[in-house]
């Protein structure tokens, strides 16, 4: 059956005029659309959390905009620099010590790209990576020859912490001369250089091993020599302390012992019938068997004065 038989004609002419300029104005919106997605671009961007974006005009750098959605201009493209700490590592590089030692020698370096030289670093070098190879590796190249040359090689294997603050404070000054060579302020954090892994021959290995067991027994009688001498000073003060005071005592009880006798003698002197009293309770009662003519009782003339 007929589609007419139950609409009106006009009505279907009408429908069908306007499905005509719903394809044709879908037939120009879409290449608008490409145009303003494709080609100007999506008005809205998001830069990461710890990244920094650099805005692109045309390939050229002119601004850069901090983490986040904002609104971009037509014809700019935003790339994402991180700011977040790296590893450079250079793995088993050869450098000669201060005692001609050759050492073989893992250093590793973690950094980062400061926020607000994002852009200058970018317009001269290039993203992440291409700083790393312009500045990062070169300078632990540097940096590694010049340590392992100051230092013997017995110090370089037990002088970790001093080694790593030096180390860190050198790649800070390289990267920041190079960068002075181009007229840019040091926008890179060097927040450690170490060297975890530092090998030689077997021999000087050996000869390694049994220094540090020579210094080690050093180190234990040095130990035990010092402990003995603090236990010895220890006994020595002790007895002195005892000597001292067992002399006090003694000391006090002589003290006491003459106080007790000259008080006794005062009190004799004050009271004489004291004395002949002492006496006759000291007697046991059996007279003398030679006598020299006195009186038979023993102290009489005590008793009699």
């Amino acid at each position: 059956m007929k589609l007419t038989n139950y609409f009106p004609s006009e009505l279907t002419a009408n429908l069908s005029t306007g499905s005509a300029k719903l394809i044709k104005r879908a037939a120009w919106a879409l290449p608008v659309l490409y145009i303003l997605f494709f080609v100007v671009g999506f008005p809205l961007v998001n830069v990461g959390r710890g990244h920094t974006g650099v805005d692109l005009f045309f390939g050229k750098p002119i601004s850069m905009r901090a983490a986040g959605w904002t609104f971009k201009m037509p014809f700019i493209k935003v790339i994402e620099i991180d700011n977040q700490a790296r590893n450079t590592t250079a793995k088993d590089v050869e450098s000669p010590t201060h005692d001609l030692q050759v050492a073989t020698i893992n250093t590793n370096s973690q950094w980062s790209i400061l926020p607000g030289g994002t852009l200058s670093l970018y317009t001269y070098f290039g993203n992440e990576e291409a700083v790393e190879k312009a500045l990062i590796e070169p300078g632990l190249m540097e940096v590694q020859k010049a340590i392992s040359a100051k230092y013997d090689a017995y110090d370089l294997q037990q002088k970790a912490a001093v080694i790593a603050e030096e180390s860190r404070a050198a790649m800070t000054d390289w990267v920041t001369r190079s960068l002075k060579q181009h007229n840019l302020p040091n926008q890179i954090d060097i927040a450690t250089v170490l060297f975890p892994h530092v090998a030689f021959s077997p021999e000087f290995q050996k000869a390694t091993s049994e220094q540090t067991q020579t210094e080690q027994s050093i180190g234990t009688y040095e130990n035990n020599r010092t402990k003995a001498i603090t236990d010895a000073e220890a006994e020595k003060a002790a007895k002195i302390r005892n000597a001292e005071a067992e002399a006090y005592q003694i000391r006090a009880q002589a003290d006491a012992e003459t106080a007790g006798v000259i008080a006794k003698a005062a009190a004799l002197r004050q009271n004489p019938g004291l004395l002949c009293y002492l006496v006759h309770q000291g007697w046991d009662g059996k007279l003398p068997e030679v006598s020299n003519g006195a009186s038979p009782l023993p102290f009489a003339e005590v008793c009699r004065k």
